[in-house]
Parts: structure tokens; sequence; C-alpha cells
């Protein structure tokens, strides 16, 4: 950098070639120098950019993969590590192999089919059970983001995975309530404060003979 007149510092870029004597002594040097200024601050820009991301899927507590078209891992934040409870020490091979070997077996066609679904258009997000090192297992929702290069090419797929685990059990919980009372013979019909529908089980219909979709949501009153 060279300070301009007014203060501010101008990023040039100088190119100079020898000019060799006769007796083979270098007599001078010619050379040119252009201003580089706005190429420097994109590139400065750019990597602070970096930085910044970084910092972002480092501190992340969902993990965050990227992966390249042929499968290999290019990199995992360290969410991976505490989510999943592997080590650094230990280390994992991130290779497609050893991932989908701690996918639970019963998942892992349907995360086949949702993988080449991917590439033609198909749903980004699934949700399935991967093994923690102890040996549970957890639930995520895995969100793929693809990124093309300038040509139009896929050149990786971002994968953000976020542990579902307890709002999961949860829905599944409520899904075995909602089936107990749907065996019970009375009408049950549950409210929020404000008197909107939000249980309706079998008997109900029965007795008013609105489904269980058509009147949830519904003011009871």
């Amino acid at each position: 950098r060279m300070r301009h007149a007014d203060g501010h510092y101008v990023w040039l870029e100088n190119r100079s070639q020898a000019i060799i004597g006769d007796d083979g002594r270098i007599i001078s040097f010619i050379g040119s120098t252009r201003d580089v200024s706005d190429r420097q601050e994109a590139e400065n820009a750019l990597r602070q950019s970096e930085v910044n991301l970084r910092a972002i899927t480092d501190n992340s507590r969902d993990i965050i993969m990227q992966i390249d078209v042929a499968g290999s891992m290019q990199y995992v934040n360290p969410a991976f590590f505490d989510m999943l409870g592997y080590s650094y020490e230990v280390g994992f091979n991130f290779e497609q192999e050893a991932w989908d070997s701690i996918i639970h077996p019963d998942d892992r066609e349907g995360v086949n089919v949702w993988r080449a679904n991917i590439g033609a258009g198909g749903d980004a997000m699934h949700i399935y059970r991967v093994q923690h090192a102890d040996g549970h297992y957890l639930w995520l929702e895995n969100q793929v983001v693809q990124v093309f290069s300038d040509t139009g090419d896929l050149k990786s797929l971002i994968s953000i995975q976020r542990d579902i685990t307890q709002r999961y059990q949860h829905q599944v919980h409520v899904q075995q309530q909602a089936q107990l009372l749907d065996l019970i013979s009375k009408p049950i019909i549950t409210t929020d404060m404000n008197g909107i529908i939000t249980y309706w089980n079998k008997a109900a219909t029965q007795l008013f003979g609105w489904s269980a979709s058509e009147a949830t949501g519904q003011n009871f009153d």
C-alpha cells in the first residue's frame, strides 16, 4: 500500500522486469504499477465473510455438514461431536458408508430414497434416527441445500441437522393419548382458553356428525 496525497492508502500491484546489459549485469528495471484497491477490498470482504460464517457454523447447536458430489465430507462443525457424543480424539470416519452405518436400520431405505429424490427436485427435508455414540438413537430433522457452480453444475450439498427427539417423542405421546381417548365411548371435546376446539374424539363425531378434522379449529360456542 502507498499513501495517497489526501492521506488514505491505495493498494498497488507492481510488476517489474530487470534489463540485462551486454556484460550480463542488471542495468535497470522496467515496471508498471496499477491500482487494485477495489479487488483487494473485495478479497478482504470475502475473507471476513468466511470468518463470520465459520464463527456462526462453529457455534451452531445444529449439525452442519458440507458434502461434495462424490459423497465425501468437506466440512463438519463441532455440533456433530457435541450432539452425537463422538470425541475429537477418537475421530469419526465421515465417508458415506460410515455415516450410513449410524442411521437406524429401519430408516436407511427411506433415507436412500430421499437422497435420490433431492437431485430431482424432491423434498429437501427428511426426519430419521441416528445412533449416538453410547448406543441410543436421536431423531434428526435434516434440511439440505444444494450449492451450484457459476456454470450451473451441482457443486456440493449443505446439510443442516437438528435434534428433534423431544419434540418427536411429545408428538408420539400426544398421538397415543388421542388413540386411547378414541376408545372411550363417551364424547370428549377439548378447547383452548378462547373456546376453540383442539380435540374431538370418535364418540363426538358419532354424536354430532362432524369429523375431527371438521370440528378442530372451530369455536365450540
